[in-house]
């Protein structure tokens, strides 16, 4: 049944706000209560104001102004529909079980009884024991077909390049159990989030052997012969695995990171003991490099403590683990130690922040909130929350806040030292900057030098001394957004949201994972193409010109809107701009803004800030840093198609730095 006129009206009766339903003679529910349906336990909580979300959601899937409302193409099964509502919101079965009676008791007896049903879920299973655990093997075959499209004749893409993740991870706060999820994505299909091909649980590391066994045989099969996907041959490839350090040694069976001998996976340096500090130190990092025929050969036996199963792919066993891992080594590795380095003072003195230098630094890092573009999820929180800040939020210091904030607070030295890092990363981070690549290379390795020099020779760990091989990932793979883990963690957050109790938590992830499978890849949120939104109707027309907007969509990652946050960016041709509305001019879509006149370089080391874009400008403040005065032209209309990037503003005394916001670069 397609949903229509009457579907919608029974939608509106069932979920209406108005509508009272009597609880006197139900038994009460909380969040720790299980609820129990045909012997499958779920525990969930639904408020009111939720359903009428997610009514006003089915309703009206786009919120865009008049004239640009997406219809739904009618062919739209209210089944799917249903399931993607289900499962996005992960409404418990005894919920989902009174929906259906009721849209049932309206006339809408297409619709099953059961849950279950509607899900797909599976009534079995096939989980293995494997060691002291157990094991449930999805498929990587089974896994990409969920993915394609089977009304697309030919398939869309001809050769898929795969990236692997393999790490661990406790689904539960008060136990040792873990989860060993092998997940992955396909680099071709950019908007599809990872998935899982197999899982472990148990409570400690899986069996290597075992563990990689099938995944290796049905990756081998898969790259030899190819899939078949409506009567095409589609060929497909290893691109890279991507793990942080623990995994990556696990999987390879190499020596652990601080292990004296053997610890780099891409080059034979030898870690020197510190007896004060009572670690491995890695200063050197011009070493013989490692090759896959040497791994294969082991030609350095202590780089050897099991053989690894992966070694009958065909790949790179060197140069395809990555260790410019964003997340890993960047974001919780080198910013997080130097971070809590200046803050506590573990490195030296000569580096420690004071008391009242701190306070001041975090008053800073609170101000640039009133200026964070939307484009940064998390609020810029304080050093006083230092402990609990996420990868993200380190990222965000280093390329962005790290610049302005610590000019006035580290020695010129030290301050010096730090864009080193910074420039080098983004230069790295995304394609606009390839072209200085080998800068990239000369300042990390200069990094490293002057690390030893700042903070003494037993300071580097195997996360500084790897910081010499990222540009070798990053010419082959490309720029380290394509080689973050991001996406992998933020999946494996998904994978434990899944287990609702801790009976058979390996099944309910099981189960939940097919569920989500065989759903319909049908995103109702989800708008392609540029497009403007909220019509500003107070506001008079440009002349030759059609209608005012208040925002601009160019891409999914890339919004701009007229307040202090979203509307500055950067044209082609380096002009800065501060978007007042948007407007169609000769039926294209066009910003009405003004031009900055007058900016500067911020720094000049290690080479003019102006090169990665980043400027500074002088700026009278009247009231608040939400009023100010620029040195600006008249407003005046600039084509979408001069755009190049967003900015983000960052106060800097009497000053505003502007700094580009990498993502958002458009080729």
């Amino acid at each position: 049944k397609k949903i229509g006129k009457r579907g919608s009206a029974v939608a509106k009766n069932t979920f209406s706000p108005s509508v009272s339903y009597s609880t006197e003679n139900e038994p009460s529910t909380s969040r720790n209560d299980a609820d129990h349906i045909h012997g499958t336990h779920t525990e969930h909580d639904i408020d009111n104001a939720g359903l009428a979300d997610e009514y006003e959601l089915m309703e009206n899937p786009i919120e865009c102004d008049e004239g640009t409302d997406e219809v739904l193409n009618d062919q739209v099964q209210l089944l799917d529909r249903l399931r993607m509502w289900v499962l996005k919101y992960k409404i418990t079965l005894t919920a989902v079980g009174e929906l259906l009676t009721i849209l049932r008791a309206h006339g809408r007896n297409e619709l099953p009884k059961d849950a279950r049903t509607l899900l797909n879920t599976p009534s079995v299973v096939e989980i293995t024991d494997m060691g002291a655990g157990k094991f449930w093997y999805c498929g990587i075959k089974e896994s990409i077909n969920t993915l394609l499209d089977p009304t697309t004749e030919p398939p869309p893409i001809i050769i898929i390049s795969l990236k692997f993740n393999i790490d661990g991870m406790s689904p539960f706060n008060s136990s040792n159990h873990q989860f060993w999820p092998i997940s992955f994505y396909v680099d071709e299909l950019e908007q599809v989030k990872p998935i899982v091909a197999a899982i472990y649980y148990g409570e400690s590391k899986p069996p290597l052997a075992l563990y990689l066994k099938q995944f290796v045989e049905k990756l081998k099969d898969l790259t030899s012969n190819g899939l078949y996907f409506n009567g095409k041959r589609i060929c497909v490839k290893i691109s890279c695995f991507i793990c942080d350090t623990q995994a990556r040694s696990f999987i390879k069976g190499t020596p652990a990171c601080n292990a004296e001998n053997g610890a780099c996976i891409k080059c034979t340096v030898v870690g020197e003991w510190d007896a004060r500090g009572r670690h491995m130190s890695y200063p050197r990092i011009h070493c013989p490099q490692r090759t896959d025929q040497s791994f294969r050969n082991r030609v350095d036996d202590d780089h050897h403590k099991e053989e690894t199963p992966l070694i009958q792919l065909p790949i790179d066993m060197v140069e395809d683990f990555i260790v410019a891992d964003s997340l890993h080594l960047f974001d919780l590795g080198v910013m997080r130690r130097c971070l809590h380095g200046w803050r506590e003072g573990s490195y030296n003195f000569r580096t420690k922040l004071s008391r009242r230098q701190a306070d001041l630094l975090s008053e800073m890092l609170e101000n640039c909130n009133k200026t964070r573009p939307n484009d940064i999820h998390r609020a810029i929180r304080s050093l006083k929350h230092l402990k609990f800040w996420k990868g993200s939020e380190y990222r965000v210091f280093l390329l962005y806040l790290g610049i302005v904030v610590l000019k006035d607070f580290l020695s010129v030295e030290v301050y010096d030292h730090f864009l080193m890092l910074s420039c080098a990363v983004s230069i790295l981070s995304c394609n606009e900057y390839m072209k200085y690549i080998n800068i990239a290379k000369s300042l990390l390795e200069d990094y490293i030098e002057k690390f030893i020099e700042i903070y003494g020779i037993d300071s580097i760990s195997s996360n500084i001394h790897n910081l010499c091989h990222v540009t070798d990932d990053v010419k082959k793979f490309g720029p380290l957004p394509l080689l973050s883990s991001y996406p992998f963690e933020n999946y494996l957050g998904h994978l434990k949201s899944l287990v609702r109790h801790g009976n058979l938590p390996l099944s309910q992830i099981s189960k939940r994972v097919i569920e989500l499978s065989k759903l319909n890849a049908l995103d109702i949120n989800k708008r392609e193409g540029t497009y403007v939104k909220k019509k500003l109707n107070e506001l008079p027309e440009h002349p030759n010109c059609k209608n005012v907007y208040n925002e601009l969509h160019l891409s999914k990652e890339f919004v701009l809107c007229a307040d202090n946050k979203n509307q500055c960016f950067m044209t082609k041709t380096g002009d800065i701009v501060f978007m007042l509305n948007a407007t169609y001019f000769k039926d294209e879509i066009h910003v009405y803004g003004i031009r900055l006149k007058t900016f500067y370089d911020f720094f000049s080391k290690p080479f003019a800030s102006s090169k990665l874009n980043i400027l500074a400008t002088k700026a009278k403040i009247q009231k608040s840093i939400e009023h100010y005065k620029f040195d600006t032209d008249p407003p005046g209309l600039y084509s979408i198609k001069d755009i190049k990037c967003k900015l983000f503003r960052i106060q800097y005394n009497d000053e505003f730095v502007i700094l580009p916001l990498l993502h958002t670069f458009l080729s």
